[in-house]
């Protein structure tokens, strides 16, 4: 097999004149001491890793080549020639130039000490403005206005000033010299949208890269213009905040970064987008996701992208294949509109099912899985509209499929037992991109079919059956979601107030035994939701325990919410008191619970409106 690269040894004088920085290649700079621990490396002589250029097809005409990997270290060296005060210390030179001027001259401590600052901060202007070499006595004329301030008088100091000058000159010159480092360099020679995986093999040495910054730093020259409309402004929002947040909690510059410039002109790169739209499907999908990061918000995004672009999601990198699209600044609008709808109606689809009882806008979905969300989306996407590329140019508006609202809306009401059969037989761990992507590529078909009771019945008692063999005192997501799901169905039960979670069997009971008597005290089976009222009265005590009126008027309530008897609660008191080997008494309490829980439930789905199917 023929290799896809050249490697060469390159001196930076050459190099620089074949090689370009994209402009737009925002990403994070090294901070100070990591640029000058890499040109200590240069200058004791060590080896250091190799740079990656790509000639693009616009280039080749003109022999250049973009910089593709290692930015940092290339832009360090060129740092280092063009500013090499920001690396070198003058310590000594301070010090010889302060004897100098010192020398016969009889000066306080206070003196001392604004002179020492003044020389500091000459010596620095002088090698900044990098004309030191043609005037040997620059150093004494910035110095001479500092020292007459203070009174003191270096007319005799002119010649000795000079001479260290010269010193500094050969300290900066022989410390290292740029133009002639060997630059170990690899020419990519294959195909544009291979670049991705070789940027991300060449980084796994290193600190580990996620794909979407692979992505960031080969689509850096892919630029699209956003609208003045209301996503449009959102996306440029959302990139300058993201920017703007990393300067503050980092203390970082970024390379390229222009917040007034992008403001005017609108202008991002295609990675920033997918971040941004990632961003607004967050926001959108308050019952799913809560804490938005930069790393969901790339695989919202870029996921995202990829489906209504009828791409593998595997194949992230085939996004850029579509560049010609985003050059329709209507499209880019457009599109960003209907994704956010169909996220919309998926948000608004859960919101009730996974709401925690009462007026609280709190919601459980903990157990959903990114992928499995995008797969509702993929599904709802495939069933409205038509290629992406079919779009209508005049109007921008992209080409719905005819008749597809049955369809759209039959695939939503078949979630519900989706998301739970899949949830608790664990459907979506391991592989999940490519479940997505064969959802896509069966245009939504999986989710056309209602999930047979039957099945929804055997995966839940199969999960509940392996849930009770682990010992617990904390609820897991799963038991969490299932008994706010069954509370959506039994909402007539429930008062328009706070519910809490709460240990039917006091967590108290338990906490010393659980583990050694492998009690399931965190599961579904030992698990209700609460006024927020009695809970904070009953604390650590059985609702029978307190004093409060609400067991003698309420005792049908709490019957239908599987709570507990009198007796039983009896028979927990007494085996917890013998320290029975097993504690059988409490695990059947738990097992039976869990299982009326499980079978309300089920029983409540097919009442409504037979939501599931027989």
């Amino acid at each position: 097999m023929s290799h896809k690269y050249k490697s060469e040894t390159i001196i930076f004088k050459d190099l620089k004149n074949q090689v370009m920085v994209p402009n737009f290649q925002r990403k994070l700079v090294w901070s100070k001491s990591e640029k000058v621990s890499f040109i200590t490396t240069l200058h004791n002589g060590y080896p250091f890793g190799s740079i990656l250029v790509y000639q693009y097809e616009e280039n080749i005409k003109n022999k250049k080549y973009t910089l593709i990997d290692g930015l940092q270290r290339y832009t360090t060296i060129l740092d280092f020639k063009n500013n090499p005060e920001s690396y070198l210390k003058f310590d000594n030179h301070i010090t010889n130039v302060m004897n100098i001027i010192k020398n016969e001259n009889n000066l306080n401590n206070s003196i001392k000490n604004r002179l020492n600052s003044e020389i500091k901060n000459k010596i620095i202007l002088m090698v900044s403005e990098g004309d030191y070499k043609d005037d040997p006595f620059l150093l004494y004329e910035l110095l001479e206005k500092s020292c007459d301030e203070v009174g003191v008088d270096i007319k005799d100091k002119m010649k000795d000033i000079s001479l260290e000058q010269k010193e500094i000159e050969k300290y900066i010159d022989g410390y290292l010299n740029i133009d002639t480092i060997d630059i170990p360099t690899i020419f990519f020679t294959g195909d544009e949208n291979e670049l991705a995986n070789v940027f991300e093999n060449l980084n796994k040495g290193g600190k580990k890269l996620t794909k979407y910054q692979v992505f960031a730093a080969q689509w850096s020259n892919y630029l699209l213009t956003l609208s003045q409309e209301k996503y449009g402004k959102i996306i440029v929002d959302k990139v300058i905040e993201r920017y703007n947040k990393l300067i503050e909690q980092r203390e970082v510059d970024i390379e390229g970064y222009d917040e007034g410039k992008i403001r005017q002109t609108r202008e991002i790169n295609l990675s920033e987008y997918c971040y941004g739209l990632g961003v607004i499907i967050l926001d959108t999908m308050d019952v799913f996701w809560k804490d938005i990061n930069e790393d969901l918000a790339n695989t919202i995004g870029y996921s995202t992208m990829a489906i209504a672009l009828n791409i593998d999601i595997r194949k992230l990198n085939k996004i850029i294949d579509n560049k010609e699209l985003f050059k329709d600044t209507k499209l880019i609008e457009e599109l960003i509109k209907e994704i956010v709808e169909v996220y919309s109606d998926i948000n608004s689809y859960f919101k009730n099912i996974l709401k925690y009882p009462g007026s609280t806008n709190k919601y459980e979905s903990q157990s959903a899985k990114d992928y499995q969300i995008l797969s509702f989306f993929s599904s709802l996407w495939a069933t409205k509209f038509e290629n992406i590329k079919e779009y209508n140019i005049e109007t921008g508006k992209l080409k719905r499929k005819s008749k597809y609202s049955k369809d759209y809306n039959m695939i939503k009401e078949n979630f519900i037992g989706h998301y739970i059969n899949d949830i608790y037989s664990g459907f979506w761990s391991g592989t999940g991109d490519s479940k997505v992507n064969n959802i896509r590529n069966n245009n939504g078909e999986r989710y056309k079919v209602k999930v047979h009771i039957d099945k929804l019945e055997s995966t839940l008692y199969e999960w509940w059956e392996e849930r009770q063999r682990v010992a617990s005192i904390n609820f897991d997501a799963n038991s969490r979601t299932l008994i706010v799901i069954q509370s959506f169905y039994d909402a007539y039960r429930y008062e328009n107030e706070d519910y809490e979670q709460e240990h039917v069997i006091p967590k108290s009971y338990l906490q010393e035994i659980y583990k050694s008597k492998c009690i399931p005290g965190g599961s579904l089976g030992n698990l209700m939701l609460l006024e927020k009222s009695l809970n904070r009265t009953k604390q650590e005590l059985s609702i029978y325990d307190t004093s409060n009126e609400y067991t003698k008027i309420n005792y049908e309530k709490l019957s239908v919410r599987f709570y507990p008897s009198r007796d039983q609660f009896n028979t927990i008191r007494r085996e917890l008191e013998s320290n029975s080997s097993d504690m059988e008494g409490i695990k059947k309490i738990i097992d039976k619970r869990g299982s009326d829980i499980i079978n309300n439930l089920l029983k409540s789905m097919v009442k409504e409106e037979d939501l599931i199917g027989r």
